[in-house]
């Protein structure tokens, strides 16, 4: 049994070795632009988050 490996065994690792691919290609900014797909904001990098700007620690309205 160990010799027969169904090739439905070997589609779940290589669909995410491709979606692991596809990750870090994007995360890495396309590779580059070399990735293939110019649809969508792939070329430009993602904004930087900027902190919000904490309020001021006003104290809350107790109910009368």
């Amino acid at each position: 049994m160990s010799r027969l490996s169904p090739p439905a065994l070997n589609l779940p690792s290589r669909t995410a070795l491709l979606c692991l691919m596809a990750a870090t290609l994007a995360a890495c900014g396309g590779g580059g632009g070399g990735s293939g797909s110019t649809t969508g904001p792939v070329t430009t990098p993602a904004p930087v988050p900027t902190p919000a700007p904490t309020p001021s620690p006003t104290p809350a309205p107790t109910p009368a």
